[in-house]
């Protein structure tokens, strides 16, 4: 009778077993997390992502908008720039959009208007990837642009 139990837990325990995830189910499970609004867990499973090896534009741009939403932007910033060293030239658009977000949180109004204009730039070059294809960003980008130089001309005549 007490080799059954033993045996019972011993089965009990495989049954339980759950396999690993492959990274891409981990990243999915990640970009569920992020869409759901919970920035902080969903930092911590694209960083343990990065962490165990995977790397690249699309990673670093997930990582760098949720360092944004966490106003952690000196972060957001820094995985922009990851973006720029990769090969992934159709990402570098949102990255120097989303560096530009984050100087303009930051205040610096000066590395925002380059960054939005950089991302003019590249998206008339390269366009954009993925879901995003699809989408006219011109607008985006020029609205922004407008927006920048706006609030330095006002800076300016408040000085």
């Amino acid at each position: 009778h007490d080799v059954c139990k033993h045996t019972n837990k011993y089965f009990t325990n495989k049954i339980n077993y759950t396999p690993k995830k492959t990274p891409q189910e981990l990243y999915q499970e990640a970009l569920g997390i992020y869409k759901s609004g919970d920035y902080s867990k969903a930092l911590s499973q694209f960083l343990a992502i990065e962490k165990h090896g995977a790397s690249g534009a699309d990673l670093y741009n997930d990582i760098a908008i949720t360092y944004f939403n966490l106003h952690e932007y000196d972060k957001c910033i820094e995985y922009c720039k990851k973006i720029l060293e990769t090969t992934q030239f159709d990402e570098y658009a949102k990255a120097c959009y989303n560096a530009g977000r984050a100087y303009e949180a930051n205040g610096n109004l000066t590395r925002a208007l380059i960054n939005y204009n950089s991302a003019k730039g590249y998206y008339v070059k390269y366009g954009v990837s993925g879901a995003d294809k699809n989408i006219d960003y011109i607008q985006t980008y020029d609205s922004a642009i407008v927006r920048i130089n706006s609030l330095v001309e006002s800076q300016k005549r408040n000085r």
